[in-house]
């Protein structure tokens, strides 16, 4: 059975269709296969299967064909998907989008932006500093040597770990289809996938979150108040029409409902 929801072939469409039934419909997706102009999203709900499809230039429509064959659970989930959907149905062609960003990081300041990262580098520089002052000519040259190479080492840290600090605090703004933009500079992600945090151990519980799309991941935040991460993680899922989710080692990933 087949129901068509619309003429336009839009992922966005897609995402926030695809979100209304995850949450209207109360299901969980086990496929979501997305390819250059068409994409094929499988929900399990009420043990059966609705695929979520988006053909180009055939826009985007519902298949229910479950196996074996069961006509009248076709025909439930047809009716339910096309009661939640019924604001999508037929839609026209919408003008064409005025791009609006979620700001992640505001740009800041080169004082702000480079300072603040280059007083965490001080220790690493004054190691550095005493092992190339102290392998001095005058030393044996096995011993200058290995002072030296030491020293290039732990300045070869610093300044990765500079360029590390000054990339986390850039500017970032994403727009609605989950394009990012740092610092003036458009990434190459797309089709965002779900929205996720993450705790780190190493940093004494700090939490990090991450939009996971088609083709990579980006860090959009880092801090340590778990609610106010839960919170952002879901007002960002909610603005790219995607799913947040917890991630760790004990539990696995487990979707975020509400804000805690």
């Amino acid at each position: 059975m087949e129901l068509h929801i619309s003429d336009v072939s839009d992922w966005t469409l897609f995402n926030a269709i695809a979100a209304v039934m995850e949450r209207e419909l109360g299901g969980e997706w086990v496929v979501q296969a997305d390819g250059l102009d068409q994409r094929y999203w499988d929900l399990a709900v009420d043990g059966g299967v609705i695929t979520l499809h988006l053909e180009h230039y055939l826009g985007i429509m519902l298949l229910v064909e479950n196996k074996p064959a069961n006509p009248g659970l076709d025909a439930e989930l047809i009716a339910k998907a096309s009661r939640v959907l019924k604001p999508f149905l037929n839609l026209e062609p919408p003008p064409p989008p005025v791009p609006t960003y979620k700001v992640l990081r505001p740009k800041l300041g080169l004082l702000r932006l480079i300072f603040p990262v280059l007083l965490r580098q001080v220790p690493l520089a004054l190691i550095a500093m005493w092992l190339l002052s102290s392998s001095s000519p005058e030393e044996e040259s096995s011993k200058a040597w290995a002072g030296s190479l030491f020293g290039a080492l732990v300045l070869l840290l610093m300044a990765y770990r500079l360029a590390k600090g000054i990339y986390q605090r850039t500017s970032l703004i994403v727009d609605p289809a989950g394009k990012a933009v740092m610092a003036g500079v458009t990434r190459a992600f797309h089709t965002p996938q779900r929205v996720v945090i993450r705790c780190d151990f190493a940093r004494v519980l700090s939490y990090r979150t991450f939009i996971v799309y088609e083709n990579g991941t980006l860090l959009v935040a880092r801090h340590h108040d778990g609610k106010q991460d839960r919170q952002q993680a879901c007002e960002l899922a909610v603005y790219l029409g995607v799913s947040a989710y917890h991630e760790s080692r004990s539990r696995g990933r487990q979707k975020i409902k509400a804000p805690a």
